[in-house]
């Protein structure tokens, strides 16, 4: 295992949440709704906590009103804010799932199996980014100069100061 003094296999299922933002409402039949339901299912099963945002009045930074997936990001902090006994989160874009044949392993499983291969320390790098593989965009940010493609629509972060930092500076950029 990582030589970590946090070993988030260890953390309980309550402290685990997965949680995901919609500006559009749930309407039964569609795609929205079932990945949300979904979601619920797989985090009742293993006593993870589900979180969900949605709103369709947008967000706002001062007095602007911005772009609705930087609700996402608001959300995110609000999440933190309002959910101090969440120790790890877990955000997925609301077309994204837990897959099927996942679906009887915890989120601690698949938290043990990353810290163990990827020797992560959360104490250190508490926060982490989906990084896309090969597509346009990534060939489009790598010509410019960039050495990796991150992709926001899956992030994970364990409750420390400098994961706060992270999001605080996400939502002020």
């Amino acid at each position: 295992a990582a030589a970590s003094s946090v070993q988030l296999a260890q953390l309980k299922p309550h402290e685990i949440a997965l949680m995901q933002y919609d500006s559009r409402g749930l309407v039964p039949g569609d795609y929205w709704l079932a990945s949300a339901v979904w979601n619920n299912y797989y985090c009742d099963r293993h006593g993870h906590k589900f979180i969900y945002f949605s709103t369709t009045e947008g967000c706002h930074y001062k007095f602007e009103t911005l772009a609705t997936p930087w609700c996402k990001v608001k959300a995110m902090k609000d999440a933190n804010a309002m959910f101090p006994e969440i120790k790890l989160f877990i955000y997925m874009d609301s077309d994204a799932v837990i897959d099927r044949k996942f679906q009887t392993y915890p989120v601690n499983h698949f938290l043990e199996v990353m810290q163990e291969r990827l020797q992560w320390e959360p104490e250190k790098k508490p926060i982490v980014f989906n990084q896309d593989g090969p597509c346009w965009w990534c060939s489009l940010i790598m010509r410019v100069g960039y050495t990796m493609c991150l992709n926001a629509g899956t992030v994970m972060w364990y409750r420390h100061p400098y994961s706060e930092m992270v999001l605080d500076s996400w939502w002020q950029a």
